[in-house]
């Protein structure tokens, strides 16, 4: 059976029609695969971020005032390995992410690895209300940090959905803690 020009056209036109279906198909799955991925990515910094910042705390808190006086630069270089500061990979390896979080995280980086390098020089020049004053601040600005909330969904064992619910004015205000510190750091003498 032949077909006639107008036959061919329509059936061209609907072949045409299914593989641009396809093609919107493929977009919209990729679309979501890679915004996963992107989310993924930032889950792990922000869990990275999490664990260093609570051994730091944690160390700020074991400080007692006897520890305090008695704090020698070896021992603290010690203790501050276990919050030793890591580079976020996202700035320096991937352009995925140019978007909002790109700053906060080389922010928060910045000022993470000075407060911890500063703290072992002033830790032995702090009196105890000063050292209260670095934990109150830090354990204030984690836990701003650490209420913002993700999670991932899944709808069957195939598909999963990544959900961030990162308030920018959460980060911001991280940020602004921790140059608060930072700088109260620089004033000890």
């Amino acid at each position: 059976m032949l077909l006639n020009l107008k036959q061919k056209k329509n059936l061209i036109i609907i072949l045409l029609s299914l593989l641009l279906l396809l093609n919107l198909f493929f977009i919209i799955t990729y679309s979501k695969h890679n915004s996963n991925l992107k989310k993924g990515i930032i889950i792990n910094e922000f869990s990275r971020i999490t664990k260093d910042w609570r051994n730091f705390n944690f160390f700020l808190k074991e400080i007692d005032e006897y520890t305090l006086n008695n704090l020698n630069k070896q021992n603290i270089s010690l203790f501050m390995n276990l919050s030793n500061p890591s580079k976020s990979s996202i700035p320096n390896t991937s352009n995925m992410l140019t978007s909002e979080y790109n700053y906060f995280l080389s922010e928060f980086d910045r000022l993470y690895a000075n407060i911890v390098k500063v703290s072992i020089n002033k830790l032995p020049k702090m009196s105890q209300n000063e050292l209260l004053d670095l934990q109150k601040d830090m354990i204030k600005a984690y836990n701003i940090f650490s209420s913002i909330q993700w999670k991932i969904t899944n709808a069957n064992k195939k598909n999963f959905t990544i959900i961030l619910n990162f308030d920018k004015s959460k980060l911001r205000e991280v940020i602004k803690i921790l140059t608060k510190v930072e700088n109260k750091l620089y004033k000890i003498n």
